[in-house]
């Protein structure tokens, strides 16, 4: 069956966004992760919660507004400094999980490149996504609910 022009240029695009969305393997820019500073496993008393303020995202989106840009100068002080930030994103409500997943690792990562692309040292900063039903434990220590990214100081 073929399909009329702008449904298939309709598809390609949907496509291409979701093939932009890549996992941790697939993104060759992320450093290994350290297993030991996960926000569930081991090494979470090592995570300095509040002391930056969440980035927020649009539903369904993972571009950065200019407004968001800026707040995250703070955070390029911080790696201007040496310390080590974790980029939790999380998710929307409305999706599976699992892209629920990929869309939190989208926005971390986009937010992980505004700040290398700033002149943070790569090494510094790991990214990781949420599911939004992955981050009730989040909500309680982070800064509300929303499709955002969490700054995480790693100590």
């Amino acid at each position: 069956m073929r399909l009329p022009n702008f449904q298939a240029a309709l598809m390609a695009a949907v496509l291409t966004g979701l093939a932009s969305c890549q996992s941790r393997e697939a993104d060759p820019g992320l450093p290994p992760r350290d297993e030991t500073v996960t926000f569930f496993g081991p090494g979470r008393e090592r995570l300095a919660w509040n002391v930056l303020p969440a980035i927020g995202f649009d539903e369904g989106s993972w571009v950065l507004s200019e407004r968001e840009k800026a707040r995250l100068d703070q955070a390029a002080r911080l790696l201007a400094q040496g310390q080590r930030l974790l980029l939790i994103g999380v998710g929307d409500d409305q999706v599976p999980a699992e892209h629920g997943r990929q869309q939190g690792l989208a926005r971390a990562v986009t937010v992980r490149r505004a700040l290398v692309g700033g002149g943070g040292d790569p090494s510094l900063v790991q990214a990781t996504g949420l599911a939004a039903d992955e981050r009730a434990g989040l909500d309680a220590v982070g800064n509300g609910t929303g499709p955002r990214v969490e700054c995480v100081v790693v100590r």
